[in-house]
């Protein structure tokens, strides 16, 4: 499923959710986390018309440790709860209308970092189609703040046309403390 996107896209993909986690880290959260990588996943989120949605209309489009490495040691943990916010996200779409894993979140068991937004990803085609980003390995809202900023950069610096309108009402959701960059205009 992963070749869905050009052999181009991954990268680029890799290197905005890199510089993301890396602002996060640096600007954001402080020393504390100074090295601190996270578990990037993203998705696309097809409506199978068969069934309500639920998480296996998750088509997985890109996965990968981006960032510093200095909490790595915890990878396979933050792999899966990289995993596991966007699972918790698509099942919680079609009952709840969730965007944000933040809306599901318990506190200490289930956390926010997952984001579903529209976009135009052109070699996909013309149509918006739902895309979810999540991160795992940095604190709740750090995790949120690079999904947004991820999307941001994709729709900034790259071709995707992400529908900003759905990056700002996530942004209100959570009241995201952590989160610096162009939604805070709008």
């Amino acid at each position: 499923m992963k070749n869905l996107l050009s052999t181009r896209t991954p990268a680029i993909l890799n290197e905005m959710a890199s510089l993301s986690v890396s602002h996060v880290v640096r600007d954001l959260l402080g020393e504390a986390h100074h090295g601190k990588g996270a578990y990037f996943r993203a998705f696309l989120f097809k409506d199978s018309g068969v069934t309500s949605p639920d998480y296996r209309d998750l088509v997985p489009l890109y996965d990968s440790w981006v960032g510093g490495d200095a909490n790595r040691d915890r990878e396979s943990l933050f792999q899966m709860c990289s995993f596991e916010k966007p699972v918790r996200l698509a099942n919680n779409f079609s009952v709840n209308q969730h965007v944000s894993s933040y809306q599901s979140r318990v506190h200490d068991q289930f956390y926010a970092g997952a984001i579903m937004f529209h976009c135009v990803i052109p070699e996909l085609g013309t149509e918006p189609l739902r895309i979810v980003f999540s991160f795992s390995g940095l604190p709740e809202m750090g995790d949120e703040a690079a999904s947004l900023l991820t999307a941001e950069r994709m729709h900034l610096r790259c071709d995707w046309q992400v529908k900003l309108s759905d990056l700002t009402m996530i942004l209100k959701i959570s009241n995201n403390s952590i989160y610096r960059g162009q939604l805070m205009a709008a």
